[in-house]
């Protein structure tokens, strides 16, 4: 689960087991991995060895929570 607060002060709790089986989230199972994330502009980051290995857009963020959007589909 990932909580979300949007400058527009809108927030949202969103649920990203879905996302894990996709290839560019598996690094998200491991708990530091999943803890080092960050807003940066319109993305959401996490980082290992303090370098960015995963990235999911304020678009994706929006398709996620609509249910467009599942791991096969990332």
């Amino acid at each position: 689960m990932i909580w979300v607060d949007f400058k527009s002060g809108s927030q949202v709790l969103l649920d990203l087991k879905p996302c894990l089986g996709a290839m560019r989230f598996k690094a998200l199972e491991s708990p530091d991995v999943w803890e080092s994330a960050k807003a940066e502009g319109r993305f959401v980051k996490w980082y290992s060895g303090g370098e960015p290995i995963a990235e999911l857009s304020y678009d994706e963020l929006f398709s996620v929570m609509a249910g467009e959007l599942k791991g096969e589909n990332l």
